[in-house]
């Protein structure tokens, strides 16, 4: 199990650097993240799968202006991580792998408000820089952060694992039959709830077509 964490976690700091430093080309999103950690741990179906039901579910979080709004790509990439690495496949585990990781969504939320904080100290040091004609301090700068950026996700994600995985297994053993039959509707239920927020979030009265009175 050490090394499945090792991966996914590697695979979670590398996807950040996706939405955080380098491009925003959505390879953090749900959907592509639990494609991939399914692919390389050989089942992508069951990845995918995860990935859409976390994206339906927050599909209208979307970063806007100053608005930084919770991590969905932490989601998504502990949701799937922790289904694999515990091994259980069921829906029980889908409906509480993806109840575990709401709060890191929101732990890596604070994470990454401190960091565009210290963004601040670092454009005026890029400024100082510039003004310098000291160029290559700049370049060294960005490669720092990039690093930075993905060795807290990569730790983020591997301490976040830890407690996850043993948390999910421990209350799967300790739940009796009717609350798996709960979370087994729950499970059920859950597309349902995502093509809901997905309709509420695009079908608005202002762009859709009205029909003639």
């Amino acid at each position: 199990m050490f090394y499945k964490i090792l991966w996914i976690s590697i695979i979670g700091g590398i996807l950040n650097l996706d939405f955080r430093a380098m491009g925003q080309f959505m390879l953090y999103r749900p959907f592509v993240a639990g494609a991939i950690i399914g692919l390389i741990l050989g089942d992508i179906q069951t990845g995918v799968f995860i990935g859409i039901l976390v994206e339906l579910i927050w599909i209208s979080n979307i970063s806007m202006g100053v608005a930084i709004p919770w991590n969905v790509g932490a989601i998504g990439v502990i949701s799937v991580g922790s289904v694999f690495l515990s091994g259980e496949f069921s829906g029980e585990a889908v409906v509480l792998s993806i109840a575990l990781a709401i709060p890191f969504g929101w732990l890596f939320k604070k994470v990454d408000i401190w960091y565009r904080h210290k963004n601040e100290l670092c454009n005026r040091w890029i400024e100082q820089w510039i003004e310098k004609d000291k160029l290559y301090r700049v370049f060294l700068l960005n490669w720092a952060v990039i690093l930075a950026i993905f060795l807290s996700s990569f730790l983020f994600y591997f301490i976040s694992f830890l407690f996850t995985t043993r948390i999910l297994l421990g209350i799967l053993k300790i739940i009796n039959f009717p609350l798996k039959k709960g979370l087994r509707f729950a499970y059920e239920l859950l597309p349902f709830l995502g093509f809901a927020i997905a309709w509420n979030t695009f079908a608005l009265k202002s762009v859709m077509p009205r029909g003639k009175k």
